[in-house]
């Protein structure tokens, strides 16, 4: 059965419920290239502009395939990435092209994003789309701009926040909004979308105001006035008809909070790999990361000479870290120049949830590096694991 552009978008989605899990994520996200932005506001007249995309953006004429939905419910990311792209960023990309398309991170993209919206022959990224679980982003209902400055992990029950009981289905690491800003303003691009799938927010930065952060209110898949697919086609011909910008460079930390994002964290990662054991598989993964949560690895290679434990480590105690300019990748992970531990470094990060193939070729490196250790005993590489 065919449709026009106008029905396509305006069909609600499929729900899909999240399967509870048996025990609490333990592992937060720690963005390989991450960025905190300075203010974090309402993006006002969002849900207005894209009741008005019609005319804005003028539908292409189609018609076009119902297509397949699929309600089927959800457990890790990969299942939410999945569901969001078959529901969602398929129907919209079929009124995009050939203008754009949702791709694999592209070559030279500073991050690791779920999907990326690009153009020109799908090399030229636009807008990122990060994908997490509801198991590490549930707001129950709050606003980006209402909790920021306040403790990750703490629900506050009342709009005043002065009720301080736990709420314990509340999640959100302020790690999450770095990763997908820092995924933006990194690549001087100004829109992005996060969602769990069950709930998707709208973000855009301006070039006027690069920090700061303007977030939609929560958009679901039941909603209509506008629907889901609507306000993905809203924004990205917004994407794709924009310019790439300034991109912003090293780290900025929070100034409200650590990199650990809340003193009360109760939640530790314990890197249990000794790369110097002789009895180390590098093959085993036992490493403490679980289907809920993103973890980030890298190899920080010091320029400067130093005393450096033989044990891995990875911990924003040792002094502000920072992640600066590109230098380039291979057949896994991505270099970038940077600063550790009050020492220039240079950084190999690789995303160990989403390329866990290259994480066990990074685990073998940093084996060879401690087997090398004892032959000339001097810094190499360490492995620095979140």
């Amino acid at each position: 059965m065919a449709q026009t552009a106008g029905q396509l978008l305006g069909q609600a989605v499929p729900v899909c419920q999240w399967i509870p899990q048996n025990t609490l994520n333990t592992t937060s996200t720690i963005p390989a290239y991450p960025r905190f932005p300075n203010n974090v506001r309402e993006w006002t007249g969002f849900f207005r502009a894209v009741r008005r995309a019609g005319t804005t953006f003028p539908f292409p004429g189609g018609p076009f395939p119902t297509g397949f939905t699929s309600a089927v419910p959800l457990r890790v990311e990969g299942d939410a990435k999945t569901r969001l792209r078959d529901n969602v960023l398929a129907p919209v990309e079929a009124l995009l092209i050939p203008q754009g398309a949702f791709v694999d991170t592209p070559a030279g993209f500073l991050g690791a994003s779920d999907h990326v919206l690009c153009t020109n022959n799908y090399t030229v990224a636009k807008m990122p789309v990060e994908m997490k679980t509801r198991h590490n982003l549930d707001l129950r209902g709050y606003n980006f701009w209402q909790i920021y400055r306040y403790n990750a992990r703490r629900g506050i029950m009342n709009p005043r926040f002065g009720d301080q009981r736990f709420d314990p289905n509340f999640r959100f690491k302020k790690r999450i909004l770095s990763q997908i800003f820092g995924e933006m303003a990194c690549n001087g691009l100004h829109y992005g979308i996060l969602s769990n799938y069950s709930d998707t927010y709208f973000l855009k930065r301006e070039e006027t105001n690069p920090t700061t952060l303007y977030i939609s209110r929560v958009v679901q898949p039941t909603d209509t006035n506008p629907t889901l697919r609507e306000c993905v086609y809203y924004i990205s011909q917004l994407a794709i008809n924009d310019n790439v910008g300034n991109r912003l460079g090293h780290v900025v930390l929070d100034s409200y909070s650590s990199n650990d994002d809340d003193d009360d964290d109760d939640s530790s990662y314990d890197d249990p790999d000794d790369y110097d054991d002789p009895d180390y598989d590098p093959d085993d993964d036992s490493d403490g990361s679980d289907d809920y949560g993103d973890d980030y690895a890298g190899l920080g290679k010091r320029k400067r000479t130093s005393k450096s434990s033989s044990k891995p480590i990875a911990s924003s105690s040792k002094g502000i870290t920072t992640v600066d300019k590109y230098i380039g990748g291979g057949s896994f992970g991505k270099v970038f120049s940077g600063y550790y531990d009050n020492q220039d470094v240079a950084w190999k990060t690789c995303d160990a949830y989403k390329k866990q193939e290259e994480m066990k070729t990074l685990k073998h490196e940093a084996h060879i590096y401690s087997i090398l250790k004892e032959c000339q005993g001097r810094d190499i590489p360490r492995l620095f694991y979140n």
